[in-house]
């Protein structure tokens, strides 16, 4: 039987995200796509948000 550690939770942001990927060099590194098209830059080694960002859609 395998175990898993939990390294952070997150609690549901609002408004929903709807994006989610990884740095292709570092996985401990990820960016959270928003409903209202901000921008998470989250690291999770050190359990901070780099930077939020909005982006304009057209």
């Amino acid at each position: 039987m395998m175990t898993f550690k939990v390294m952070t939770t997150f609690m549901p942001p609002l408004p929903a995200s709807t994006f989610l990927a990884f740095h292709p060099q570092d996985n401990n590194i990820i960016a959270i796509g928003m409903e209202d098209s901000i921008i998470h830059i989250y690291n999770v080694r050190v359990d901070e948000v780099l930077m939020p960002r909005q982006v304009m859609v057209n």
